[in-house]
């Protein structure tokens, strides 16, 4: 028997079951957010997809405002402290969002306010909850339990849209909101039961050259590097597409909200039987190959995908681009994870975390912004065409990484085989 076979289940560690209970249900309630607010700049507020484009970065702003804060307030404070505040915050904006929302109406303006709001509380929840989660595991249970947060991570992706927009539909905005809000209300009391010992170390450097040493680990480490910019640009991408996608459903398509909210929740399903896959056998996976191709795999399916929505039946065809491109995004993503929490060492995991994160999400807002401009300037279809393919070529820049050639995660000389210069 091996040594990964005799360490517990994941869901069998206290720590680790209440950070996925929290963070399951926490992602329910923000996927809801995302794919409400633009879709409200669209439908309610009457506005262009440059409105939707607006409202959509405003969601992601705050990551460059806000991740190297959020990175050197980890660490220092109680991760239990923080994700329960960060989820009793969202709650109430969302609740208020309501309440402006049936006296006088949503306007873009209140829209991107919230949408603000909520990406900034964000933040601070997920790289708490990130730098928390290799805390909580041993090496060897890390990829089954990152497996399991993806899988609950694509859940989210499926239920959250289609839940936000059947919703929306049927009973309106105060309702949608005020049901957001209890959502965010029940991860804060999953979160209750969490204990967790910080990191040996983590509070003895000042919180400013915490964060340079941080960012300068990130950038030096060859294998971290690659991952954050290959992150970035699938991110820019990915963001323009959706709000792009966005524009050609309502728009072009003529779909309504709770259709919309079915075809891109539809997209998680394959997120969730790849992330359950990948953790189940990630023993039996070269690591390398995984993560180089997962990304080619997720953005060559969309581009098919799109090309067949123009030439025929547009549902079915973008339906099907978004199951094959969750499955393989899922891949590289608990992959991703899981090397960032092994790489990084753990009084600097929080600090690595929240660098890796504020380079890699950084552009969605201009991802956000380009997706609009171009759908409104080129069409809808011609937009996402366009996205979609530069998209697949900047895919093959991972095949080129050292990373390629590691082969388990749990290899001694897994890291000295990822080049740092």
């Amino acid at each position: 028997m091996t040594t990964t076979e005799r360490l517990p289940s994941p869901l069998r560690v206290p720590a680790f079951r209440s950070l996925w209970l929290g963070e399951t249900v926490a992602g329910l309630g923000f996927q809801s957010t995302q794919f409400l607010l633009p879709l409200l700049a669209l439908t309610a507020a009457g506005s262009s997809a440059t409105g939707a484009g607006l409202v959509s970065a405003a969601q992601f702003v705050p990551v460059i405002v806000f991740s190297l804060v959020a990175g050197a307030t980890v660490g220092r404070v109680s991760v239990k402290a923080l994700l329960i505040t960060c989820n009793v915050l969202r709650g109430l904006t969302m609740g208020v969002l309501g309440i402006v929302a049936h006296a006088a109406g949503p306007g873009i303006g209140l829209l991107m306010a919230v949408a603000f709001v909520v990406g900034a509380l964000t933040v601070f929840h997920d790289i708490g909850h990130q730098a928390a989660v290799p805390h909580s595991l041993a090496a060897g249970r890390l990829t089954e339990g990152n497996g399991l947060l993806e899988a609950s991570y694509s859940v989210a992706q499926m239920a959250g849209p289609a839940v936000a927009g059947y919703t929306l539909q049927e009973f309106g905005l105060p309702a949608t909101a005020a049901a957001t809000a209890v959502v965010f209300t029940v991860a804060l009391l999953c979160f209750l039961p969490l204990r967790l010992t910080p990191a040996a170390g983590a509070e003895a450097t000042p919180a400013l050259r915490s964060v340079l040493k941080g960012l300068r680990f990130t950038w030096r480490h060859r294998a971290l590097r690659d991952l954050c910019v290959q992150s970035a640009l699938f991110n820019l991408h990915e963001q323009a597409l959706i709000t792009a996608f966005m524009v050609f459903a309502v728009r072009s398509l003529g779909l309504s909200s709770g259709v919309v909210g079915v075809i891109v929740g539809l997209g998680s399903v394959g997120a969730l039987a790849g992330s359950l896959w990948v953790g189940r056998y990630a023993a039996r996976l070269h690591v390398g190959a995984a993560v180089t191709w997962s990304l080619t795999v997720s953005a060559l399916s969309l581009l098919a995908g799109v090309l067949l929505a123009l030439t025929g039946p547009a549902v079915p065809a973008l339906a099907g681009a978004f199951v094959v491109n969750g499955l393989a995004l899922a891949v590289y993503n608990v992959y991703a994870l899981s090397l960032r929490g092994v790489l990084a060492p753990p009084e600097r995991l929080g600090v690595v975390m929240a660098g890796y994160r504020l380079v890699s999400m950084a552009p969605i807002p201009l991802g956000a912004v380009i997706g609009g401009a171009l759908a409104q300037s080129a069409g809808p279809g011609a937009a996402m065409v366009a996205i979609t393919a530069s998209l697949t070529l900047a895919s093959f820049a991972l095949r080129r990484s050292p990373l390629r050639r590691i082969r388990r995660l749990t290899d001694p000389a897994a890291e000295s085989s990822l080049e740092r210069r």
